[in-house]
């Protein structure tokens, strides 16, 4: 696969967990695949209908009908370094971040076996902190954050 189709897989995946975490908005998302077309010759029709989809589902298949191999391991440093700010600037986040992590770690077989562990295990952590059934909310936080921290 050329480095470019790569790097266009990797750009639709960091878009659709990117949607998922719910911390952009559709706007940013079509603006960023204009660009893209604008820089294409030939410019896929899953990048076309990405740029005038209407609602998150429809940005959600249109991404999905990307082919190509992303580099998730690279997007997810990435994806990490958004949501740090994210989870910096609003803690109430750190579920639904918790969650698109999960999610990540059950779906990227390259992560490290550590790195995936954790992701996995922070939607659940929080929950029963939340919940009052294990742990300190607010540790919890500061665990998914310390995390985000050394993968972004």
């Amino acid at each position: 696969m050329e480095p470019k189709e790569t790097a266009l897989a990797t750009w639709a995946w960091m878009w659709t967990y990117r949607l998922q975490a719910g911390n952009v908005d559709l706007v940013r998302l079509k603006s960023s695949a204009d660009d893209l077309i604008g820089a294409s010759a030939s410019p896929a029709e899953w990048l076309l209908d990405t740029a005038v989809a209407r609602s998150h589902s429809d940005a959600l298949a249109s991404l999905g009908q990307c082919t190509g191999s992303p580099d998730p391991v690279a997007g997810l440093h990435l994806l990490v370094a958004e949501w740090r700010f994210v989870l910096e600037s609003d803690p109430s986040a750190a579920e639904h971040i918790a969650r698109v992590l999960y999610s990540i770690s059950m779906d990227i077989e390259e992560l490290p076996v550590e790195a995936a562990n954790e992701m996995a295990c922070f939607s659940d952590a929080l929950e029963l902190a939340r919940t009052g059934i294990f742990g300190n909310y607010d540790e919890q936080v500061s665990a998914l954050l310390d995390f985000l921290r050394r993968w972004s």
